[in-house]
């Protein structure tokens, strides 16, 4: 058997999700939480390759960062075919987006939301789909299964007190209008489910830009329900998982957000892009 050529054995690695480049530490250095301190760095490496992700199926990204001369960041990405030349474009509009001097991270956060739904709007729209094919085998169920609409129906005028600690936060990014503060979280998840049924029916072409704001809702929402344990008692098991997936896209650009932070705080004097080919 002939040995692998170096282009070969590249191409090889891209396939992994995101590679292991740190040495495990003592049990001894684990946080509080028993968690590695690694851990989170190797979480953020992941979320930043679903933001290159962008074909519904099939389509595998791998990013690595580390040190190189003159305090620079290097940045290795590849995928598990050759990038194209509108990938490629649309990589350096991300990076350019997050490392910009002149924009809050507010802004950039907002930038960067915009820019990723669009470009990953084939995985995101298959993440979406898997949410509604849930809801769909819960039908049955009343109300999807949600827990805590029974009181909201027997008295629809009272204001309600907010119910985990996510309600703050969904209403400060979507506003009153659309998380208005009569509605509990359990009545108020119940109205996007509905929504999302409505805007993607089995079978059928999902009108993308048309339901844009829907799509973007539905990232922010995912994104802190999947976050908030006493939120998670209020939904059937099997959502979980599918909602947790598609508000990794929020977490994902969060985490660039921050990573850039980081770097600028301690003074690194730039990112460099290198495509592993």
């Amino acid at each position: 058997m002939s040995s692998l050529t170096l282009s070969e054995m590249i191409f090889a690695l891209s396939k992994i999700a995101f590679r292991y480049e740190y040495h495990p530490q003592s049990p001894h250095d684990a946080g509080a939480s028993g968690r590695h301190p690694t851990e989170k760095h190797l979480q953020i490496l992941d979320q930043l390759a679903l933001l290159l992700v962008t074909e519904a199926k099939g389509d595998i990204a791998a990013i690595s960062l580390r040190d190189v001369e003159n305090n620079q960041i290097s940045l290795g990405y590849s995928k598990n075919r050759p990038f194209t030349d509108p990938e490629t474009s649309y990589i350096t509009d991300l990076l350019s987006m997050a490392t910009d001097p002149t924009t809050t991270p507010t802004q950039k956060h907002g930038n960067l939301f915009c820019l990723v739904i669009q470009e990953c709007r084939k995985k995101i729209t298959s993440r979406l789909r898997d949410i509604c094919q849930g809801l769909r085998r819960l039908r049955e169920k009343k109300d999807f299964g949600i827990q805590g609409l029974e009181s909201d129906q027997e008295d629809e005028t009272e204001s309600h007190a907010t119910r985990t600690r996510c309600d703050h936060y969904i209403r400060q990014v979507l506003g009153e209008e659309i998380f208005p503060l009569t509605f509990s979280l359990s009545l108020f998840l119940k109205q996007w489910f509905e929504s999302l049924l409505s805007a993607i029916p089995c079978g059928s072409q999902f009108q993308y830009w048309e339901h844009k704001p829907l799509v973007y809702r539905s990232i922010v929402i995912a994104y802190w329900i999947a976050g908030d344990l006493e939120a998670h008692k209020l939904l059937d098991s099997s959502l979980l998982l599918p909602i947790g997936k598609l508000g990794d896209y929020c977490g994902a650009i969060t985490a660039l957000v921050d990573k850039i932070i980081l770097l600028d705080q301690n003074a690194y004097g730039g990112i460099s892009m290198v495509e592993v080919c």
